[in-house]
């Protein structure tokens, strides 16, 4: 580790990699149909991307638990574009292999016309597995909340050492439990959706509306879009302010996408989110400074996910933190 990091920080976070057969769960059987549930999240805010169901699906070897994430499209895809996107969605999320990043396990039509339902496994052991913005709506102390924070900057360095890029990043698919242990789901679907022609750059926005649109960077607004690590890295910043308790969802006085498209349109790629005081102003300084980086107007300049992580185990002036403390000599 890096002068001034301890080991201990990290030990909780050690997150093995899955043997072959955890890795790839059974493909279930879609043409036994799927039977949804109860809602398990709702974040779409009237429209596009955020409303996730659980499901069961039956089959010979009985039934199979699930997550499907809804989303309407103007017009139905064919057998094929569902095919494809199946096939996308589960060569993307198959490496890395571990246990706090979702596998897709597949696509199929709407039930309840166009649209798609994406499946994801269900995290093994996940009865009190909820999203983020649901598990921060109840009082947590800053241990708990440094915690998720730290899994998350993990979750995502992993994801980027391996060369991919998750392209939607957001509490909503931030799954954590009531110990603070992180699984991200979502990754590489929107670049799924493009892949297969079922949306494409200029109708991004409107597809999936402001539970995605409120936390691209300002340079993921223009087309051809801007993507990648760097866009990561801004939403990845805007959600540890939310979990650190700094600040609210990104411009909640926009309550439309003609709304939020006006003000960070013309920002020309400057823009900040306003952090408010509290348990954040505990953190040391260099702490807040890194964090804070990652709304840098130029995207080459924001830090990499592991910098934010070491950054929250323990920063060489961190003697002024309650929390985050240097090793003792």
């Amino acid at each position: 580790l890096p002068h001034g990091l301890r080991s201990s920080t990290f030990d909780e976070l050690l997150i093995p990699d899955l043997d072959a057969a955890q890795a790839w769960p059974p493909l279930p059987d879609f043409s036994k149909g799927i039977e949804l549930g109860a809602i398990f999240a709702d974040f779409c805010e009237g429209w596009g991307i955020g409303k996730v169901c659980e499901a069961t699906i039956s089959g010979t070897g009985g039934s199979s638990t699930m997550l499907i994430v809804q989303l309407r499209l103007n017009a139905e895809l064919t057998a094929a574009q569902l095919r494809r996107l199946g096939a996308s969605l589960r060569r993307s999320t198959s490496s890395p292999q571990r246990n706090d990043l979702a596998c897709a396990l597949g696509a199929v039509a709407a039930g309840d016309g166009p649209g798609v339902w994406i499946a994801w496994e269900r995290p093994v052991g996940s009865s009190d597995i909820s999203p983020l913005p649901t598990e921060l709506l109840q009082p947590k102390g800053m241990d708990w909340r440094l915690k998720v924070a730290r899994h998350l900057c993990l979750t995502v360095a992993a994801l980027h050492r391996s060369g991919q890029e998750h392209g939607s990043l957001a509490p909503r698919n931030v799954l954590v439990n009531k110990d603070g242990e992180v699984t991200l789901m979502e990754r590489g679907m929107v670049n799924a959706l493009l892949e297969v022609e079922a949306l494409h750059e200029h109708d991004l926005l409107g597809a999936l509306g402001l539970a995605f649109a409120r936390y691209l960077p300002p340079e993921g607004w223009h087309v051809p879009r801007s993507a990648g690590v760097a866009a990561d890295i801004f939403a990845l910043g805007l959600v540890l302010l939310e979990v650190l308790d700094a600040a609210s969802i990104p411009n909640p006085e926009c309550k439309s996408l003609q709304q939020l498209s006006a003000k960070m349109l013309p920002k020309r790629g400057r823009w900040q989110p306003q952090v408010k005081h509290g348990l954040y102003d505990e953190l040391p300084q260099k702490t807040r400074h890194i964090i804070e980086s990652c709304f840098n107007p130029d995207p080459e300049q924001r830090p990499g996910a592991e910098e934010l992580l070491f950054s929250l185990a323990a920063p060489k002036d961190a003697d002024a933190s309650p929390y985050i403390k240097e090793p003792s000599s």
